[in-house]
């Protein structure tokens, strides 16, 4: 949890970002979170003096001295956290014997929790639309890999299907309540996502946490 988080991660952390890096070189995930570089140095190799926390606070926009600051800056250095090593899914992965599972139907219903999480934070203001919308980041997170795995198991043949499928998770019909919602699903998810596919990191993946009040997404 963010309010007990003291400044570092052990090193089982940077353990579970060189597996994740291992494993996901070249995919949506590296490609739409934009960590080709740190994934590189990670899969050549980091000695003792490698600070993980010195590489999410650059990535979330802080100095990389950076130790302690309020809760919103906490959140976005632990979020980075999160994924890099993609919440320990690429260990899982990697791990077990998992091959059967069916990771489009995943990714589609990732993409269907996104939605109804966003349409509730639509309703809600201040610190409840805050939480719900780092839910929806979290299972954002979670399509994106899973997205990743098909890619890595099925091949591109396979991943244009499962594309298909999200966008129209995430594609709701416009009505007086949804249209604003809608537009900002484009805007800010699937055009970002589409960015990455085609190889291009987009400028502002969707992450939860900020430290500038109002999120992003709703302004």
């Amino acid at each position: 949890p963010v309010d007990i988080f003291q400044g570092k991660f052990s090193p089982k952390f940077t353990s579970a970002c060189t597996i994740a890096a291992q494993l996901l070189q070249g995919t949506i995930y590296e490609t739409y979170y934009g960590l080709a570089d740190d994934y590189q140095t990670l899969r050549n190799g980091v000695g003792s003096a490698y600070s993980l926390v010195a590489t999410c606070a650059c990535r979330a926009g802080l100095s990389n001295n950076w130790s302690y600051g309020s809760c919103g800056e906490t959140g976005t250095v632990v979020e980075q956290q999160l994924v890099l090593t993609t919440h320990n899914l690429a260990s899982l992965f990697t791990a077990l014997d998992i091959s059967d599972f069916n990771w489009s139907r995943m990714a589609q219903r990732c993409a269907t929790c996104v939605y109804r999480i966003l349409a509730v934070a639509a309703d809600a203001g201040g610190h409840e639309r805050l939480m719900h919308t780092k839910n929806a980041a979290y299972a954002w997170r979670q399509l994106i890999f899973f997205m990743s795995v098909v890619d890595l198991r099925l091949g591109n043949h396979q991943q244009s299907e499962v594309v298909g499928a999200v966008i129209q998770g995430l594609q709701q019909k416009d009505t007086d309540k949804t249209k604003a919602l809608n537009a900002k699903i484009e805007n800010h998810l699937i055009s970002p996502l589409m960015e990455a596919i085609a190889g291009q990191p987009p400028k502002q993946p969707f992450l939860g946490w900020t430290s500038q009040g109002q999120h992003w997404f709703w302004k």
